[in-house]
């Protein structure tokens, strides 16, 4: 069939000019995935000064997050709110019943030429995108106008046979007419929206098309049961068909993440990388390709699930000892993908040296379970996969403030200054996950009257020992110096982290 050519962003960026108030005349762009905070607060990435001028600004105001061309702003709780084009992103009951700290977060998209309020600061929105053309494979995932599917069908060869009766036919799942839809499998098979969106229905596809030249790793697979679900994709367990206790786990990402074709190519390239990480602590992948638009990673299967699950499973927290060894496992996984070294060729033919890679998503449900009950593995997921997500700009925009990682095991410096997320960053997540499976709550207090992330920026770890008095006092040392969330680090490494655990325990 003959590819369609679609214009598709190549490269953008965002500037936020300020136009009225104490930065006027300034402008801050923003060319990567960043999170940015506005606020009166020194740590805050686009600082309004203290003044008698900015007495209704918070301290952290509001959270900008930029995955260029895409901006998220989401108002902190702030006293006075912030407003886009006038409008204030705080409902009117909000404003009624007292400051909107007091109440759930708001979130609102911002499009170019869109000003925002914080104060008396007024801030304009420009956004610019460069475009090229590019082959598509015929992929569709949005719905079409009867105009679009008549050239469509127009563009396929006339060896094809009766087009009228090849696009009337039903859907090839679920028999559903396809009338303004089209997503074609093969030239004698059609499938709907709501089957090409269905991740059952692709994890089905994709096995019956794998062959020795496409998707090799998957061959002879069949999908046995769904494993898990997040934002970004959906995971399944795959059986051969033969070997019955050969099982491979396959990772699909949802069809929205996986939208425009350079942005799946930006992420298969990102991800390539991890391909290479090869350590008894962390979850091997297999292969990770795209095929018809669906983006897939096929990974190890770890038979005892995740942390989390383990933890519900056993009414909420874990025992001290069997946390610790978890943790010291997870921590050399860790220090192997902070040091880990590789070379590999660019588009240019020259070789690009890659030195260490953060994880950046560290929490209890990225922390897998293998072996056996008296003796698990602890492994780490998606090493490297937050990066390749925002590089790509596949980040889970729909969400203000999602790229930024999960408020409870995110640490204030990863939070204010994202793009620099660093192994120390790593360290205290995982950190902030042992805390978690000792105690079975959080390190810090998540009230429902505050947005989490204000909590981050302006609150600090509770002491382990006020949540959990039988933890070692030894222990707490260390797992409270890993929080520390202001000033200097207290470990250098994981396994600086790792030694301290063992020492103190």
């Amino acid at each position: 069939m003959n590819s369609l050519l679609f214009l598709i962003v190549m490269n953008s960026k965002v500037i936020i000019k300020s136009v009225e108030g104490s930065l006027a005349g300034q402008e801050f762009e923003f060319n990567e995935p960043v999170i940015c905070m506005i606020g009166r607060a020194e740590d805050c990435r686009i600082v309004l000064p203290d003044s008698s001028e900015n007495k209704g600004v918070s301290r952290h105001h509001c959270l900008l997050d930029i995955v260029p061309p895409k901006i998220h702003v989401r108002d902190l709780g702030s006293s006075n709110g912030t407003w886009i084009n006038e409008m204030n992103i705080a409902s009117l009951s909000d404003l009624k019943n007292g400051p909107a700290r007091n109440h759930t977060q708001r979130d609102s998209v911002l499009k170019d030429g869109d000003r925002f309020r914080v104060g008396k600061n007024l801030f304009e929105i420009h956004i610019f995108s460069f475009f090229g053309e590019m082959d598509h494979p015929g992929t569709a995932h949005l719905e079409k106008s009867e105009a679009f599917v008549q050239t469509f069908v127009d563009s396929i060869p006339s060896s094809v046979s009766e087009k009228a009766d090849f696009f009337n036919s039903p859907c090839g799942y679920c028999g559903k007419d396809l009338s303004y839809w089209i997503h074609v499998k093969k030239e004698d098979k059609a499938v709907c929206p709501a089957c090409q969106n269905n991740p059952v229905q692709i994890a089905r596809f994709l096995t019956e098309e794998a062959g020795e030249k496409t998707l090799a790793s998957i061959q002879g697979y069949t999908v046995k049961k769904i494993l898990g679900e997040g934002g970004m994709g959906v995971i399944f367990l795959l059986q051969h068909k033969r070997e019955k206790d050969r099982l491979l786990v396959l990772k699909l990402m949802k069809p929205h993440i996986s939208s425009d074709e350079i942005s799946r190519k930006r992420f298969i390239r990102e991800c390539w990388i991890t391909q290479f990480l090869k350590h008894p602590n962390i979850v091997r992948q297999y292969d990770h390709t795209c095929y018809e638009g669906y983006v897939f990673f096929t990974l190890e299967y770890c038979n005892l699930g995740d942390v989390q699950q383990w933890m519900n499973e056993n009414t909420g927290s874990l025992p001290v000892m069997e946390s610790v060894q978890v943790i010291s496992q997870a921590l050399d996984g860790l220090h192997y993908g902070h040091t880990f070294e590789f070379d590999y060729p660019s588009d240019e033919g020259t070789l690009i040296q890659v030195r260490g890679l953060v994880h950046r998503d560290i929490k209890p449900s990225n922390i897998l379970l293998c072996g056996t009950t008296t003796n698990r593995i602890a492994k780490l997921a998606d090493f490297g996969l937050a990066k390749a997500l925002n590089q790509a700009g596949l980040s889970n925009c729909t969400k203000t403030g999602s790229s930024a990682g999960t408020p409870a095991f995110v640490s204030r410096k990863q939070l204010l200054d994202f793009k620099h997320a660093s192994v120390q960053s790593d360290i205290w997540s995982l950190a902030a996950s042992l805390y978690f499976m000792i105690c079975g709550a959080y390190p810090r207090d998540f009230p429902e009257n505050m947005d989490p992330f204000l909590v981050v920026a302006e609150t600090e770890p509770l002491s382990i020992l006020k949540r959990n008095p039988a933890v070692p006092v030894s222990l707490a040392k260390v797992i409270d110096a890993a929080l520390r969330d202001t000033g200097e680090s207290a470990f250098s490494s994981a396994l600086d982290f790792k030694k301290a655990l063992e020492e103190a325990f």
